[in-house]
């Protein structure tokens, strides 16, 4: 692995369920702490339908979301380095399945 290669990890979208979101409807966390440019890649499968947030936490326990809802395929730059990040269902997704996928570089650490 090159020292400037992008590293990937994936993201567990919630899907479809006859009462509405999975759960709390807020896929896993994921640890990104040791990324840096990080941005989320969310991409609706065909005719899919739904919305989802993405969100970015320190701790675990405050979650704040990052742009706007995605009704559609698209990316949210995190604009800043966080702890945690995840994908939130808000509107029940149905028809297709979604993927998302959160991609950014290796922060340097000196020391």
């Amino acid at each position: 692995m090159s020292l400037n290669e992008l590293v990937s990890r994936p993201i567990t979208v919630p899907q479809t369920t006859i009462l509405g979101p999975a759960t709390d409807g807020a896929s896993a966390a994921i640890d990104i702490s040791d990324l840096t440019g990080a941005y989320v890649l969310l991409v609706y499968g065909a005719s899919a339908t739904g919305t989802n947030q993405v969100q970015v936490s320190n701790d675990g326990t405050n979650w704040f979301q990052i742009g706007a809802d995605m009704t559609a395929s698209g990316n949210r730059s995190l604009a800043a380095d966080y702890k945690l990040v995840r994908v939130k269902c808000t509107v029940n997704m149905a028809t297709a399945a979604s993927t998302a996928t959160v991609a950014g570089r290796r922060a340097w650490r000196t020391g």
